[in-house]
């Protein structure tokens, strides 16, 4: 099969999926494709990515609770660490608006301050910036903040596009990351 052919014909197989017209055979083929996915995923991982796997949904879970609590299981740089991980993959996604639209904006304080740890203080500032969009204090709980959004959106915009180009290269960034995992466990 060409490489268009292949493309097409799983094309056609998601969108019978999608309808609710596909044959058990359809299935079969995308449950196939989605283990072969995971499984070039996993060969590909970084030391950070299997890290962020095995532990992030762990913190994600234990999510709202004092950062600075002793009752934490995790140490305060692997909170940290995921902050920043997490919350950039969501600004990455869909930028700031996306970022405090979802659960992510709930720890935005432990991203600025992943963010200076990592030497990314230009990235830092600007989503404090962003932050005070939101007033004094900055609200944790989502439902507010999504109330808010639809005011703020030009202006999150805007800062989006300062982020990304105050924002390290990706390899930094990974570096960074890498560094402070490494720091956290030892």
């Amino acid at each position: 099969m060409s490489e268009n052919h292949d493309f097409n014909f799983k094309l056609a197989v998601w969108d019978r999926i999608e309808k609710g017209t596909a044959t058990q055979e359809d299935h079969n083929l995308a449950f196939k494709w989605g283990e072969e996915h995971l499984a070039g995923s996993r060969k590909r991982a970084t030391p950070l990515d299997k890290w962020m796997t095995q532990r992030g949904e762990e913190i994600l879970e234990a999510w709202p609770f004092p950062v600075s609590s002793s009752r934490s299981d995790f140490p305060r740089e692997q909170i940290i660490l995921f902050a920043i991980m997490y919350g950039y993959s969501d600004i990455a996604n869909g930028g700031l608006e996306q970022f405090f639209g979802n659960n992510t904006g709930g720890f935005a304080p432990e991203t600025t301050e992943g963010l200076e740890l990592i030497g990314a203080a230009p990235a830092s500032r600007i989503l404090r910036q962003a932050m005070s969009l939101f007033g004094t204090p900055y609200p944790r709980e989502q439902s507010t903040r999504v109330e808010m959004l639809p005011s703020l959106t030009a202006r999150l915009f805007t800062l989006s596009d300062l982020f990304f180009e105050s924002f390290p290269s990706d390899e930094q960034f990974a570096s960074a990351c890498e560094e402070l995992l490494a720091n956290s466990m030892k």
